[in-house]
């Protein structure tokens, strides 16, 4: 069943995150042991920058990438991947942030070649991450501008797909999402299976 998730655009008023739904990324496609850490997400639109609230619970928390691009999927790590516009299966995103906030950013078009995101595009997403005993948050802020030149073109404003992620890294090997997976392997790169996203004006 595809799940659907709304994203309030507060255009330049201030965002009321009490007010915003949260998200859970609570499928564990191929799970085989361990406890099920929980992990949550709330979205909003303000300015024409999408801003994202992570928070997950992490027992074995990892954190080694130190340069923009490199593999953080090894680290405790939040993923997203997005097709930006109202067409479900086309080319997307895959935006990867360790729990230190080290980001991973590309972009894959039909043809399945990847775009790595440079360093001027990747300095203007902002990012702040803060790690505590057993758990981290993440504050991202991602102008819609970014992904439009990545993409070459315009985002949509009111329906998108993607999947939000959770990775342990090495010590915690589940793989979590928001919108459930059927493969047999773990494989968050099915844009096919991807979830819906609502993007409204907030009344």
């Amino acid at each position: 069943m595809e799940k659907n998730y709304v994203i309030y655009n507060f255009g330049d008023e201030k965002i009321e995150w009490e007010r915003t739904p949260v998200l859970r990324i609570d499928e564990f496609p191929w799970y085989t042991a361990g406890e099920k850490q929980v992990t949550k997400v709330k979205c909003a639109i303000r300015a024409d920058v999408l801003n994202i609230k992570v928070q997950s619970i992490d027992k074995y928390i990892r954190q080694e990438a130190s340069k923009n691009n490199e593999p953080v999927y090894h680290d405790s790590c939040f993923e997203w991947f997005v097709t930006p516009v109202n067409k479900k299966g086309e080319a997307y995103f895959n935006i990867e942030i360790s729990c230190n906030g080290t980001i991973y950013m590309a972009y894959r078009d039909n043809t399945k070649d990847r775009v790595l995101a440079s360093q001027a595009i990747l300095d203007q997403i902002k990012i702040t991450s803060s790690i505590q005993k057993a758990s981290w948050e993440l504050d991202i802020c991602i102008p819609i501008k970014v992904l439009e030149m990545m993409m070459r073109g315009k985002a949509d404003r009111d329906i998108w797909y993607g999947n939000f992620y959770r990775c342990g890294g090495s010590e915690d090997e589940q793989y979590a999402c928001w919108q459930a997976i059927d493969a047999k392997k773990p494989n968050f790169h099915l844009p096919t299976q991807f979830g819906k996203m609502i993007i409204c004006e907030y009344k």
